[in-house]
């Protein structure tokens, strides 16, 4: 009887102490996408930090929270069920396993932490977890299940909830042909692309360029590989060069009789996509101000009117951000410099950028940052990134590329 009672007694407590965990858990949702570096210590007191995106899919598994109750065997065999569950589908394998522990009362060692082997198509990481306010998506669920862009697939509260239907997703390649004519880089317009691969329902997809050279596929998203051919109609073409969809070369092939055929790596697919590639601002920011480095340049897209220097709201979202990381490093000043592209004449795309750097800059003094701390300055279209000058006919995204705002970062 006293066995029956100090058994229920532990049920509750257990439950009592789970809801005080979850008390203090932040709400993640499916869909969302993370970047960020999470930092953990192993029994060594060694720190690590694991980068999302990753090259792999991850499991995050809290396998003791700071309410100080560990999980059961039986709980860590059903994230084992799980993670074989997992890799009945191709799109899994090389999965990581990151089980981590609330540890900052050395209460785990190296004879008492998890019993969790990695298995030939995936892999377990323990790690100690020191911070009992770590990021959000340390405290989001028991159990999260990361792809390899940082996308939350699936996320529970308790290990038996978890659940997780695969469902196939895809990806696009979106980029430009150009060619060279006369010194100057031109569309390559109805030129045929094949990209082949055994990872393809039906080993060869295909599609044509536009007047822009812009051409786009859809792709299983965990491809990896492949080969690209390309077809030109102009038999005489003897150089292609496969850029982004904003027009920066990517790479250049050389041919004969206009047809070419380059070998896809996995970099490829992550270049000549639309997702987005950069890191961060903030994790960015920190790796510069962890470096011997003076200054940092960040681009980022200020939406305004055409011809217009008033701000968007839209635009506000990231301006907020760069005035907290100054607000927290009051050592840091800050640059402003607005470009626009070549649509228009020289001396109004110079006077507009000018107007437009100085919105940003009264903006930020409005929500207090000091003026002492910010300069401006406006480039007009002087430095252009792409093909896209005077008189050069483009798509909208290859001039919206030029249309940007840097921030300068530098450490007084």
């Amino acid at each position: 009887m006293k066995q029956l009672l100090l058994s229920s007694f532990f049920v509750i407590l257990r439950s009592f102490c789970g809801l005080m965990d979850l008390h203090s858990q932040s709400v993640i949702n499916t869909g969302e996408v993370f970047h960020e570096t999470l930092k953990f210590s192993d029994p060594g007191n060694s720190v690590t930090a694991l980068k999302i995106p990753s090259d792999s899919c991850m499991l995050l598994y809290r396998y003791r929270g700071n309410n100080w109750l560990m999980d059961t065997k039986d709980s860590i065999a059903q994230v084992e069920a799980i993670v074989q569950e997992l890799q009945k589908n191709n799109f899994f394998k090389k999965l990581i396993v990151v089980c981590y522990s609330y540890n900052r009362d050395k209460f785990l060692n190296y004879s008492n932490k998890p019993d969790f082997q990695s298995g030939a198509t995936y892999r377990v990481r323990n790690y100690f977890l020191n911070d009992r306010n770590p990021p959000r998506l340390l405290r989001s669920g028991k159990l999260v299940l990361l792809n390899r862009k940082g996308k939350v697939m699936s996320y529970s509260n308790f290990v038996a909830g978890f659940n997780y239907v695969h469902k196939e997703q895809t990806t696009r390649m979106i980029a430009k042909l150009l060619t060279e004519k006369n010194g100057k880089q031109v569309p390559l317009i109805n030129a045929t692309i094949v990209v082949e691969s055994d990872k393809l329902p039906n080993k060869a997809v295909f599609t044509r360029t536009n007047k822009f050279g812009d051409f786009e596929l859809t792709l299983p998203e965990n491809i990896d590989e492949g080969t690209m051919k390309i077809t030109s109609l102009d038999k005489s073409v003897e150089s292609v060069i496969i850029a982004n969809v904003q027009g920066v070369e990517q790479k250049r092939l050389s041919g004969k009789d206009g047809s070419f055929e380059y070998k896809l790596i996995e970099a490829d697919f992550a270049r000549l996509s639309d997702a987005d590639l950069e890191e961060d601002l903030s994790l960015a920011f920190n790796t510069f101000m962890g470096s011997g480095d003076k200054e940092f340049r960040r681009s980022e897209f200020i939406n305004y009117d055409l011809g217009m220097y008033k701000l968007e709201d839209s635009s506000k979202v990231i301006l907020d951000k760069i005035a907290n990381i100054l607000t927290d490093h009051p050592s840091v000043a800050l640059e402003v410099i607005s470009h626009t592209d070549a649509q228009g004449d020289d001396k109004s795309n110079m006077e507009l950028s000018e107007k437009r750097s100085l919105s940003v800059v009264s903006y930020m003094i409005l929500i207090g940052v000091h003026k002492d701390r910010l300069s401006y300055t406006g480039k007009g279209e002087t430095e252009i990134r792409n093909r896209c000058a005077n008189g050069v006919e483009c798509s909208p995204r290859e001039h919206r590329y030029n249309r940007r705002t840097e921030f300068r970062f530098y450490k007084k």
